[in-house]
């Protein structure tokens, strides 16, 4: 639409443009990687508040603050159009993410809600958790990626355990590096246990070590929901990966399994295979970046070649002097390639 950035000046043109065309279909409003400041924010808080047309609103990496944080809270508490909601990016701090915490809460139609890497802190995890134990809210994705949380004892993550372990409609929670640790870990999987409905739970990026195989099996073992689970760089180690390898046999619901970049050596990987050959549903693996030996790589080969379910693996095996070699297997959609946008 443009050749630069849409600042506020530009966003108030679309606006009038919207206004001024009531019976024209505008269902995704995507204003992501801008410089839409928190002026800007309170002139499209104030059309949305009465359009009926936007479900999918994308403001993601622009420049709103805690005071359009807290304008668009008032918007959310009224309008009952829009379903998913994009705000990654936006440094609002704590205040700002309380705020939108609280509308959250008092939304029932809301079906996404982006909120990483906001700087978002304890006071908008506290309200989080009491905005999930809303009986009619209808979130089913939530994403809290990157927050800015400073206690060893992890108290907001307890907060927020305690809604999600309570609530009955988010199916999809992300909470990447978020420094979380193994206690973390422990109080997110012990309240998981109790919930029925999350199936993908996505934890790359933190600091859990083999300690947190533990709290991870005990999660697999109690909730049957969880098809896709994220632990990529971690450091789970064999151990964490053995714990792992426990509840993939017996419990066999998990269908997308990320473990790469986790310190796993030779004797992890083994276990994790043979825990695997009792799976009968998993269909992506991806643990390149661990210390696979030629012992790990004949039994990985093997594994893909008798899973009938597993559709994608990002290890393949390469023989080099009769000596089986892992490689990566390349994917055309992540890598670089020169010139190409």
């Amino acid at each position: 639409m443009f050749n630069r950035r849409v600042l506020d000046l530009d966003l108030e043109a679309i606006i009038l443009a919207l206004q001024a065309c009531p019976d024209a279909t505008c269902t995704t409003l995507d204003l992501s990687w801008n410089d839409i400041s928190d002026v800007g924010i309170s002139k499209l808080a104030e059309f949305l508040k009465t359009d009926e047309r936007v479900m999918r609103l994308d403001i993601s990496y622009n420049q709103m603050g805690e005071e359009g944080a807290r304008i668009m809270a008032e918007m959310l508490a009224v309008n009952r159009s829009i379903f998913h909601v994009y705000l990654t990016g936006n440094k609002v701090g704590d205040i700002g993410g309380l705020a939108l915490a609280q509308a959250i809460g008092n939304n029932s139609t809301l079906r996404t809600a982006e909120l990483g890497n906001m700087d978002l802190g304890h006071k908008t995890f506290t309200m989080l958790g009491i905005s999930l134990k809303n009986v009619m809210l209808n979130l089913s994705r939530l994403n809290l990626d990157r927050p800015v949380l400073f206690s060893c004892q992890e108290e907001s993550i307890e907060h927020l355990a305690m809604g999600l372990r309570y609530n009955q409609s988010v199916q999809s929670f992300s909470m990447r590096n978020a420094a979380l640790r193994d206690r973390g870990c422990y109080l997110l999987c012990d309240n998981l246990c109790l919930n029925g409905t999350l199936q993908e739970l996505d934890l790359a990026s933190n600091k859990l070590t083999e300690d947190s195989g533990v709290s991870l099996c005990k999660l697999l073992s109690d909730n049957s929901s969880i098809q896709r689970l994220n632990l990529a760089n971690n450091e789970l180690h064999d151990r964490g990966c053995e714990h792992l390898s426990v509840a993939l046999a017996d419990y066999p619901n998990v269908m997308d399994l990320d473990i790469a970049y986790n310190g796993i050596m030779g004797y992890g990987l083994l276990k994790l295979v043979e825990g695997l050959q009792r799976h009968n549903s998993l269909k992506k693996l991806r643990l390149w970046g661990n210390e696979l030996d030629s012992e790990s790589t004949a039994a990985l080969a093997l594994l893909c070649e008798r899973m009938d379910s597993l559709q994608e693996c990002d290890v393949l095996v390469q023989m080099v002097d009769h000596v089986p070699m892992p490689v990566k297997k390349q994917d055309i959609n992540s890598s670089y390639f020169p010139g190409r946008v």
